[in-house]
């Protein structure tokens, strides 16, 4: 290796370590009287922005009889926090930090009708710049609560719900709004599932009263992101829906066969049973729910009763 080399990878080991010092020292200015359980705010009476972006990226389960969803998405939070500014000359050109969340005082937003959520292949970090924004990145694995209906079944849509909020603070604390690119992100939207397709979104916010804090008469921003899926049916056809137009097409034949023939028996038998064989089927693909009842069922009681 050449004398030049040598002194470009001293150079780069220099840098490095002198952009690691930097990086200690801001943070120690940064974090040396910093609170994070009190709000960032000048005065006690301010209100924080704070804005959500919710991006859904998959739906991995739809589960219908017990009425719930588990999805995949990417959330983040951002505000502005006036107690973490700096001057990024100060600091040799910094602009940029990576924290922990539990670093800095964070607005709690969570998703309300979360059941559970998963940490497999979860992210969860803030992106923190030398203006005082902060971001708040989380990518999430969770089962949330639905109101699901089977009626229609296999052409069901499905309006899935996800209601966000801040566990602590209410709207004389926080204003909770959607990130201005959130039209742009819903028309984006591509669902990883084989079973569902993406139909429209729809994003809105209103105030909720809370049950613990009814007394205050101060009612808790709450944001709401409503999408439709639409089941792929093309499936369900081929295996359920087609063999049944097929065997109530050969029923009426029945009655052309003459009285005295042995055939006719036979082939009443056999279609009894080929309608037994379906509704089996059909049992193990429509969900065993009672609210209200798939109109596929009744559709194959009434051709066994014929």
């Amino acid at each position: 290796m050449s004398i030049h080399a040598h002194i470009l990878v001293l150079f780069f080991i220099l840098a490095k370590a002198q952009m690691q010092a930097n990086v200690q020292r801001l943070m120690m200015d940064l974090m040396s009287n910093y609170k994070d359980e009190y709000r960032p705010a000048l005065n006690a009476t301010d209100v924080i922005e704070v804005r959500v972006t919710f991006k859904l990226t998959g739906i991995t389960n739809v589960d219908i009889v017990n009425s719930f969803v588990t999805f995949s998405a990417w959330i983040a939070v951002s505000w502005h926090d006036v107690n973490l500014e700096w001057n990024p000359d100060t600091y040799s050109g910094i602009k940029y930090l990576s924290l922990s969340p539990s670093q800095i005082w964070n607005p709690h937003v969570a998703v309300l009708n979360m059941l559970k959520r998963s940490q497999e292949d979860s992210v969860d970090y803030i992106i923190l710049q030398s203006s005082g924004n902060v971001e708040h990145l989380q990518r999430i694995n969770m089962k949330v609560s639905q109101d699901l209906n089977a009626h229609f079944f296999p052409y069901d849509r499905q309006v899935l719900k996800f209601h966000f909020a801040s566990w602590i603070y209410d709207e004389s604390q926080v204003h909770l709004r959607w990130g201005s690119n959130m039209k742009e992100i819903m028309s984006k939207v591509r669902l990883s599932s084989n079973e569902w397709i993406w139909d429209k979104g729809k994003a809105q916010s209103y105030r909720l009263m809370s049950e613990i804090r009814k007394e205050d008469a101060v009612p808790y921003m709450t944001l709401s992101y409503a999408i439709t899926i639409q089941r792929t049916p093309q499936f369900y056809f081929k295996i359920i829906i087609f063999p049944s137009i097929i065997i109530s097409a050969i029923i009426p034949l029945v009655f052309l066969l003459p009285h005295e023939e042995g055939d006719r028996i036979g082939l009443v038998s056999a279609l009894f049973f080929a309608q037994l064989i379906n509704l089996v089927m059909v049992q193990q693909f429509v969900p065993p729910t009672g609210k209200p009842e798939a109109l596929i069922c009744e559709m194959y009681y009434l051709n066994v009763i014929v």
